[in-house]
């Protein structure tokens, strides 16, 4: 009950903070080692032609006012644990998440003064029967930073991955490899029949 708890209370925390969320479409590899640094490229024309093949697409949704250097190390902390070599950035932009109401403090209050003609709006008003009312306050945007990115492996390594869960695959499955994919030497022959004879 008490682990229960802390995870809801952990939960409610991180939903007010405002954390950084990670969508991710791909394939998954073994975790790249801490060893091994992964490439950050801004954008694709920073990307060595034929070096990398996309192994998934992310999004990441962070508050307005995220620092570019958090959501870096996030995207390659989410990059590594899914086996990429590198990350390449595709867009960021700032949308619009929400609305809120903007909070405007009471003005202090004076002793009252018939020089003072100035009007200072209160935050609530008295309503029927004394009991206050609040009244509806500014609306703001609530901005969110959207940050979308490409997961990249090396292309050789990715080849021979795929190759070897292709092989465990159909050694599961029992199944012999697809004919077009079969050493020549092993492909049947195709029996010959003799052209028909014209008279």
């Amino acid at each position: 009950m008490r682990h229960l708890l802390f995870l809801s209370v952990v939960t409610a925390l991180c939903l007010a903070a405002g954390c950084v969320r990670i969508d991710y479409i791909g394939r998954e590899f073994t975790p790249t080692p801490e060893s091994e640094p992964i490439t950050y490229y801004l954008n694709r024309g920073e990307i060595p032609p034929g070096e990398f093949r996309i192994i998934g697409r992310t999004t990441l949704t962070a508050p307005d006012g995220t620092d570019g250097y958090d959501i870096k190390d996030e995207l390659l902390e989410k990059a590594r644990a899914c086996g990429a070599d590198a990350v390449c950035l595709v867009r960021a932009r700032k949308l619009k998440a929400g609305l809120y109401d903007r909070e405007e403090p009471d003005p202090p209050k004076k002793p009252l003064d018939p020089a003072d003609t100035a009007f200072h709006a209160a935050s609530a008003v008295e309503a029927e029967y004394g009991k206050p009312v609040k009244l509806q306050g500014e609306k703001q945007f609530r901005m969110e930073v959207v940050v979308q990115a490409l997961f990249l492996k090396k292309k050789a390594e990715v080849e021979k991955l795929i190759a070897g869960q292709e092989q465990e695959l159909n050694r599961i499955l029992g199944e012999k490899p697809e004919p077009s994919r079969a050493p020549a030497e092993d492909k049947p022959e195709a029996p010959t029949t003799p052209a028909p004879v014209q008279q």
